[in-house]
């Protein structure tokens, strides 16, 4: 995790981002990176001028552009899946899908179960954005504080991670949690909290690295290999601040609570 105390712009962002890329290319391709919250093509252009190892670059920089509405996609489709597994129809026409998050994922989501004839329900921590996107969809903006006691048939979290606790999960109102926020788990024993509350996890899409969050922490997941784990954090502590491994990660429900098998 590089902390910085609040997100950059102008000049301070891309010298930020150019350090960012020579941790990246020290790293030799074990670990590969790309955009996420509040970064976007061109951040990951800045990237691209220091490293190959990065996804996401624009067209013209020779990339295949923001990986966020091909994630958007994704999550649609994992939400019909688990309509047809926990109903025996992937239809959409009459449901409620709450999204939560109006960002680059969340934003174009919510298009898709709008067009196919779902109540959409937008939640952002800022509340302009949340009415822009739930206005073009013909949808509803969400205050941010009532998320989780929302009545709802699927609530897609595309936002921060760290959401589902033993807190809020017996709060939820829906029967399916899909969406691509990292990290949904706010702790590993999650799983055990919410099976006793008749909940299992599945996570229908994977966001990807290189998060700042709007708490002004930027971090990247990585994957489970110590020996990539111990170069990451002794390259880190040359180019940033502190690092920090991966944390568990899934999705969620309502009464009685539905589950896809993970893969992988």
């Amino acid at each position: 995790m590089i902390a910085v105390p609040e997100i950059p712009s102008g000049e301070q962002r891309r010298a930020l981002f150019l350090r960012y890329a020579d941790l990246v290319a020290s790293l030799g391709g074990t670990f590969r990176t790309s955009s996420d919250i509040n970064t976007g093509e061109a951040d990951t252009d800045v990237i691209g001028e220091r490293t190959e190892y990065v996804f996401g670059r624009s067209v013209q920089a020779g990339g295949s552009g923001s990986p966020a509405p091909p994630t958007a996609v994704g999550v649609y489709h994992g939400i019909r899946a688990s309509l047809s597994h926990a109903f025996g129809s992937d239809d959409l026409e009459g449901r409620i899908v709450v999204v939560q998050g109006a960002g680059g994922v969340g934003s174009p989501l919510a298009d898709q179960p709008a067009n196919a004839g779902a109540s959409v329900l937008i939640a952002d921590i800022d509340p302009g954005r949340a009415h822009a996107v739930a206005g073009r969809v013909g949808g509803a903006a969400l205050p941010a504080d009532q998320l989780f006691e929302t009545d709802c048939d699927v609530f897609a979290p595309c936002a921060v991670g760290g959401i589902l606790s033993v807190e809020t999960v017996p709060r939820l109102r829906c029967r399916i949690v899909a969406g691509s926020a990292n990290n949904q788990l706010a702790e590993r024993r999650q799983p055990t909290c919410c099976t006793r509350v008749g909940s299992s996890m599945h996570r229908t899409s994977s966001s990807t690295p290189v998060v700042p969050s709007r708490s002004s922490a930027w971090s990247s997941s990585a994957g489970p290999n110590p020996s990539w784990t111990r170069r990451w954090r002794g390259s880190a502590r040359r180019y940033g601040r502190s690092t920090s491994g991966p944390t568990p990660e899934a999705s969620r429900r309502r009464q009685p609570p539905t589950c896809l098998p993970r893969s992988g």
